[in-house]
């Protein structure tokens, strides 16, 4: 019955997640093009949708690796933030990797081109991070207490 529970926390976990990660990619777009008011004006609600985009398009690209790190922390109860921030990490270049077909990086002026490696690893480590900090400090389950020390009679007087 508490798996149940822990399965549930792991998936809301990853839901926040992912919502870091959109958060960053969409921080990471839009911020550059903010600081050009005379060219561009964002739109009434055009960060809510931009952030709506990014957390489906995370949750879909990055679901098999994450489902991956998951199982592995949850099976060998790893519960330090350094081992979800570096898969965190790893899941945004791969995925990012992956989506490119591997292939050498297109030469770009743009900011978000020419660092995208650097950017989606960030997003990675806030999404790892988040997931650390709901479910992740937790993994495995509850810790059984340590055995007690045997008892050993007291000395007689």
């Amino acid at each position: 019955m508490i798996w149940i529970g822990r399965i549930f926390l792991i998936l809301f976990a990853c839901f926040v997640a992912a919502i870091a990660a959109a958060f960053v990619l969409t921080l990471v777009v839009v911020v550059p093009e903010l600081t050009t008011f005379d060219e561009w004006m964002p739109e009434d609600g055009f960060l809510g949708l931009a952030m709506g985009f990014g957390v489906v398009a995370v949750t879909f690209v990055a679901f098999v690796p994450v489902l991956v790190v998951v199982l592995v922390g949850e099976a060998f109860a790893l519960r330090s933030v350094l081992y979800y921030a570096a898969t965190g990490a790893l899941v945004g270049i791969v995925s990012d990797l992956s989506l490119r077909g591997w292939d050498a990086m297109p030469l770009r002026s743009d900011a978000f081109a020419r660092h995208e490696l650097e950017i989606m690893a960030a997003a990675g480590i806030a999404a790892g991070f988040v997931y650390w900090a709901i479910a992740g400090r937790s993994a495995g389950g509850p810790r059984a207490d340590p055995p007690l020390p045997p008892v050993r009679p007291a000395p007689p007087p």
